[in-house]
Formats: structure tokens, sequence, C-alpha cells
């Protein structure tokens, strides 16, 4: 549990009856503190001000407010203010500018990308963050990619020692275990929008799918079927458990594949999708060439990859088309971005 900083400042008292009334004449005036709690002291109200005490009174009595002057302590709350903002006077200020001014929330989670050399105050920063983001449950440092599943090792800051969530996305459920998946929340429109361009009675792949949010939004919105293919058993078992989450939303249909997405391929028949979302910015491009001949006629991929135009992004996606293959790119949408002068984007093709 995180308790707030107290300070003592100059306040007035008055009957809980007459409490709404007082605050909100304070308030109309820019009287009330910034930063502090109210107070409730049997049947009054303690009321924190940003003025001097006869300003307060005389406007209360004014309006037949019955105020007393007092001086008491007052929790402070972070109400308008970032984490960075609390960590002041904890950190030394030359590593505390190194430290981001952002994390991704993830269900009650929160994950912040923190220097080596700030890790040691790791338990302040867990704290800072749960005072401003009241829902947060664990707060964990990102480290280094690494293991089969090329998953970002977290080492835990404060909080509960706990990986796995829920996360919602557009009233979609979603369970995320985040020391064992790839979940990124900043991709919440973009699952959104993608799911948008499905229509009634497809056939999809999702190659790549992770803990499947593609997945999840279309079948929620659409009467499709949806083949959601990733190697990672965690991620297919949370996309399970997120099936059975969402079950009374659900329209289309779901067949979780827990695989090698070229085994997959390998074994489907040709012109099965109507389209395909291969969310693998890094490596998504080299396997268009047998992703290919598994769309329909006019059927849709929609390759995510790194580049730093939309023209490099559209080259490398035509580069990767074999000769005797006709698409058409429509569009290569910027969705991320990645580092500097780098971007995620996703290239739209379809199949002629």
């Amino acid at each position: 549990m995180v308790c707030g900083v107290a300070r003592r400042e100059r306040c007035v008292k008055v009957p809980l009856r007459q409490a709404e009334q007082a605050l909100r004449l304070l308030r109309a005036r820019n009287l009330v503190a910034k930063g502090l709690r109210a107070r409730r002291v049997g049947d009054y109200l303690l009321i924190p001000l940003a003025c001097s005490s006869s300003d307060a009174v005389t406007l209360l009595r004014e309006h037949l407010v019955s105020a007393e002057v007092c001086e008491e302590l007052f929790e402070e709350t972070m109400l308008g203010k970032t984490f960075k903002d609390y960590l002041k006077g904890k950190i030394p200020g030359e590593l505390l500018e190194s430290i981001p001014s952002s994390y991704d929330i993830i269900g009650d989670i929160a994950i912040i990308q923190l220097p080596e050399e700030a890790l040691r105050y790791g338990d302040v920063v867990a704290e800072a963050i749960m005072r401003v983001a009241k829902n947060v449950k664990s707060v964990y440092a990102a480290g280094p990619v690494e293991g089969k599943y090329r998953v970002r090792k977290l080492i835990h800051l404060g909080g509960e020692r706990r990986t796995e969530t829920v996360h919602k996305e557009y009233g979609v459920l979603i369970r995320v275990d985040v020391g064992k998946t790839y979940y990124n929340p900043s991709l919440s429109e973009e699952h959104r929008r993608v799911a948008s361009l499905v229509s009634e009675g497809e056939d999809v792949a999702d190659l790549f799918c992770g803990v499947g949010p593609f997945t999840l939004h279309i079948i929620t919105t659409r009467r499709a079927r949806v083949f959601a293919v990733d190697v990672n058993p965690y991620a297919i078992k949370c996309l399970i458990e997120s099936l059975e989450l969402n079950s009374r939303k659900i329209k289309g249909k779901a067949v979780p594949v827990m695989g090698d997405v070229r085994d997959f391929l390998a074994v489907v028949a040709p012109v099965s999708f109507d389209r395909v979302i291969m969310n693998l910015p890094h490596a998504a491009v080299s396997f268009i060439g047998e992703v290919l001949s598994k769309v329909k006629p006019a059927g849709y991929l929609h390759v995510y990859t790194v580049a730093r135009s939309a023209g490099e992004a559209r080259e490398a996606v035509m580069n990767a088309v074999p000769n005797d293959s006709k698409v058409v790119i429509l569009d290569a949408t910027r969705v991320l971005d990645y580092a500097p002068r780098k971007f995620i984007y996703r290239v739209d093709v379809q199949v002629r």
C-alpha cells in the first residue's frame, strides 16, 4: 500500500453540511491548495488553503458558511502531477533526468525502461508510479530481450510479484503474461483499425499472433474465422483464456494454432485466406513468398516492417514479392516509432 506524504498547511474548518458549498466557493476563486487532500474530522471538513486564511473566511462568511481558521497536516495527492514530480528530492537530479517520463501500463502492471544506474532506486520509482496510476499493482523494469520467444526479461521494482494480468482494449479483454509473452499496449488503435477492414465471412490468418489482440478484435466485431498462429505456447494459452473472457461478445470463430508459421503454411491449402496479418516487423517480409500462394484472388496482406520512410517500407515489401506474383501496394501507414529515425509501418498489399 502506498501512503501519502503529510504536509502542515493553513486551513478552514467548516461543518460537513456546508462542505460542498464551501468547496465550490473556494475553488471558484482558486483559494484551495492544490495537491493536498481535504480531511474529514468528526462533523467537520478541513480544507487546505492556497491564500491567506482571512480571504477565505471572509468569502465563506459572506455566503453564511460557518468557518474557523486552523492549521493541520494534510496528505499530498498526485492530482495533476507526474510520477517524476514525486521523485524530486528522492533521486539525484542528474539521474532523475535520465529516467523516462512515460511507461507502459498493461492491465494493472506497469513496465518502465529504467536506466541500469537507476535500478537501485527501483522501489522509489515503483512507489511513485503506483501513487500516480492508482490501478497499478505491480511495477517492473524492462530488461534485455532473451530466450526462444524473444521476450524481455523483467526486473521487479515494487508491488505484487506477478506477471499475469488482464488488459482491456475497446472493451476487449486480453489475458497477458508480461513475463512470457510480447504485448504492446500502444498498438491498441492499430488492432482496432485492422479489424475494421475485415468483412463478414472472411477467412483470416493472424500469423505471429502473440496473445491474439488482432484476432480478438476481429472475432468480437465480425462473423469471420481467424487462424491465430504463434510458436509461443504461453501466448496461445493466453489467447485461449481470452476467448473464454470474451465469450459473450464473440461473433466469429478463432482457431488457435501453436506452432511454427512455416510449418502452418506448409500444410495449408492454396488460396485459403481472404486476408493475412503479418505482425513481425523484423522478419515478416521474408515470409511473403510463402504466404502469397495461400491468399485468395483480390485478398489482402498486412505486412509490418521497420523502415525510415513509407517509400522504404513499400520497397522492402515489393523486393520480397516473387517475380511471378501479381500484387499492388495500396498504402504504407506509419504505425509506431521504433528508434531514432526508424518506424514501424503497415504495408497493405492486395493480390491481383
